[in-house]
Parts: C-alpha cells; sequence; structure tokens
C-alpha cells in the first residue's frame, strides 16, 4: 500500500506539530504479486511486490466538527473517519467499518493511527517508510 498525506499535514509535522484539522490521508492499496508457487514474491529488500492496484481508495480525514450526519459518533476514531471509495467513479462503498474503527481505538496514544511515527521519519529523512500488518486479510493493512 502506499500512503499519501496533504502538504499541511506534512508541514506541521515537520514543526513538530500534531496533524492539523482537515488532515488527510489516502491509501492506495495493491494486491501482492504471487509467484509461481502461490506464495507473495518480494524483492531483495524483503518488502512485496506490487501487481495490481486495488479496486478502492481507503481515506482517512480528522476534523473536530463531524455530525451524526455526517457519520455516526459510535464509528468514529477520535477526530478521525474513515471510508472507502471506488477508484473508478468515486463512489463510496457502503461498508461496515466498524472493525477498522475498533482497531484504531488502540492507538489512542498515537492520535488513533498506527502509521505516526512512519510519517515523522518520512517529513524527518523523505524516505518512504514501510510497514508490516500482521493482521491477517486486513485492507488496507
Amino acid at each position: 500500500r502506499d500512503l499519501y498525506i496533504n502538504p499541511e499535514a506534512v508541514a506541521a509535522l515537520r514543526q513538530g506539530q500534531p496533524l492539523p484539522e482537515n488532515t488527510i490521508i489516502v491509501i492506495e492499496g495493491y494486491h501482492a504479486e504471487v509467484g509461481s508457487d502461490g506464495n507473495p514474491v518480494q524483492g531483495v529488500d524483503g518488502h512485496y511486490l506490487k501487481a495490481a492496484p486495488l479496486a478502492m481508495l481507503h481515506v482517512a480525514h480528522r476534523r473536530s466538527d463531524w455530525t451524526d450526519a455526517d457519520f455516526p459518533s459510535v464509528v468514529r476514531a477520535g477526530r478521525w473517519n474513515f471510508g472507502s471509495f471506488d477508484v473508478q467513479s468515486g463512489a463510496r462503498f457502503d461498508e461496515d467499518l466498524s472493525a477498522c474503527f475498533n482497531c484504531h481505538q488502540a492507538m489512542i496514544q498515537t492520535d488513533f493511527l498506527y502509521t505516526t511515527a512512519d510519517l515523522l521519519r518520512y517529513v524527518r529523512t523523505q524516505e518512504p517508510q514501510y510497514q508490516f500488518c500482521n493482521l491477517r486479510r486486513r485492507l488496507p493493512c
């Protein structure tokens, strides 16, 4: 998966500030390349090789003014709301996101994000970061 974050959020992190209001994180997922043995193929760096992109983008948006008309409060992680969108049409997928929110609740100390440390390393080094999720069959992990 590739993770993109808006420039205002990167600027705030560079200045040692927390992620600001209206931070947007977009996660573009990929299938792993599969070898003839049926297992994912790893490159020399140990990372899985990308194959076809997934048909959806995952988006996290941080705001303090969400209302139940936007998203019910039971499906929020702090100020974050999540959604998945069709890559071709932009239509929002109608899906149960409770597993996403429940999982992210465990990360309250890092503003409900699993990637906070990676984002901070990226703004310091400008080098892409890699994180492996051990939860099987999880998207976008």
